[in-house]
């Protein structure tokens, strides 16, 4: 993983210099040898591009119809998975145009969608006012895995048999919401491809346990790497007029007297990039800044830690629990 990584760094540093235009990996395809990548000319202008690693050139590999959001290879690699203006699509290389999956039941605002397998994934989206936890498969039906009555079920990560995500709750007495991180088991689900036959809906919700409670502090992507170790993000619950939006990294490890938490770094993010009120935002905002765990490291950009405030990649050693800088970039 480390090489995409790098790759993406080098290519922020030339796509800040045309001050709207911004290219950023989505992941490897073709055992490595090639690489999706979106290239947001502007906000209302983006480009998938698949890059040949030997022969240095790019092309596109989806039409300019659509427009494409949380782009995700699939498990075998032979194509990718996008939402289209809220539709989810699945794009196969060997093939021009895109399958539209048309769900048998209403939901919308997917988001943190995973694949399985190349028929089934899992993801969050709305149903009726709140997020709740839902496995889709490719024929379009779906099943309901985990929902809570007033609250949020978001960012789900599947680890084995184990379903982990982030709660989101309203406190009417604080006027605040509240986050906490919570485990359940994955739902054994009985659904052949195709197969007419309803699933039976299983609620993961109703057994879940808080495994860390973040009271008030807003946390987003969870990341979890196994059923013993995970990350998230946590952002600042008041957002003022600085240009820096600062971030906060949190390692969750289980332990024998159970789950401990440790905050590792914090970063800063000029606010234009995230704004969809600025000209210079990113159209998917803050996900392809999030921070990557590859092994030991952790990749991610800052523009706190330099007198410019200027986006620089670092690395931080989860062994040595130290910071270094990866390259340096020119100014936004």
């Amino acid at each position: 993983m480390r090489p995409l990584y790098l790759f993406f760094y080098a290519l922020c540093s030339v796509a800040y210099l045309q001050a709207l235009e911004y290219i950023y990996p989505l992941g490897l395809v073709d055992n490595g040898k090639s690489l999706l990548l979106m290239d947001q000319i502007s906000p209302s202008e983006r480009e998938l591009l698949i890059w040949d690693t030997e022969s240095k050139k790019a092309e596109r590999c989806l039409w300019l119809v659509y427009n494409p959001e949380q782009i995700i290879v699939l498990p075998d690699g032979t194509g990718f998975s996008f939402i289209d203006n809220g539709r989810l699509r699945i794009k196969s290389f060997q093939k021009r145009s895109a399958k539209t999956v048309e769900f048998d039941q209403p939901i919308h605002s997917i988001n943190s969608l995973a694949w399985i397998d190349n028929d089934f994934c899992y993801c969050s989206a709305q149903s009726d006012d709140y997020h709740a936890l839902f496995q889709l498969c490719s024929d379009g039906t779906l099943c309901c895995i985990a929902s809570c009555e007033n609250k949020d079920c978001l960012y789900p990560q599947k680890i084995d048999d184990h379903l982990f995500y982030i709660e989101r709750s309203w406190n009417g007495v604080l006027q605040n919401f509240c986050y906490a991180i919570m485990e359940t088991n994955y739902p054994t689900i009985a659904h052949v491809i195709n197969d007419s036959d309803e699933y039976t809906s299983q609620n993961g919700a109703l057994t879940a346990q808080i495994i860390t409670d973040f009271c008030d502090k807003p946390i987003v992507f969870l990341d979890m790497q196994s059923s013993t170790q995970g990350f998230v993000l946590e952002y600042e619950k008041e957002v003022g007029d600085d240009a820096i939006v600062t971030f906060y990294y949190h390692q969750l490890v289980r332990e024998s007297s159970g789950w401990q938490l440790k905050k590792l770094f914090s970063f800063g993010v000029p606010s234009y990039l995230l704004l969809a009120s600025d000209e210079r935002h990113i159209h998917e905002s803050l996900a392809p800044l999030v921070p990557s765990v590859a092994g030991q490291l952790i990749y991610f950009v800052d523009c706190a830690l330099n007198a410019q405030s200027t986006v620089q990649p670092y690395c931080y050693n989860l062994a040595s629990g130290t910071i270094k800088p990866i390259i340096k970039t020119k100014s936004v």
